[in-house]
């Protein structure tokens, strides 16, 4: 994500060349241990478990003003997204809240 600069409406690329999406930066965001932050194990497990949720899902999965809360503050404090990947994100997280 760290090469992914342009502002165009274009995809945002991996490093192996395949888009990145809304569930790739949710999933990553979720599981990303960032070591300027203290968190618990009740939190972690909860991170984990939405965190599977949105894996499994196959459809476009509601979620919870809270589980949105969540990953919006996780993407944003990332240090492993650039800005238009966590632009991105957060516009698609508070235009529809859902990952699909």
């Amino acid at each position: 994500m760290r090469g992914a600069t342009a502002l165009e409406a274009v995809p945002l690329k991996q490093q192996d060349g395949k888009d990145i999406t809304l569930r790739d930066v949710v999933i990553n965001a979720l599981t990303q241990d960032d070591p300027r932050a203290q968190v618990n194990g009740d939190e972690r497990f909860k991170r984990f478990q939405l965190a599977l949720r949105v894996h499994s899902a196959t459809e476009t999965i509601d979620l919870s003003a809270e589980d949105v809360a969540l990953i919006k503050r996780l993407v944003m404090n990332s240090p492993f997204f650039n800005i238009v990947a966590i632009g991105r994100a957060v516009d698609a997280l508070e235009g529809r809240g859902v990952v699909h």
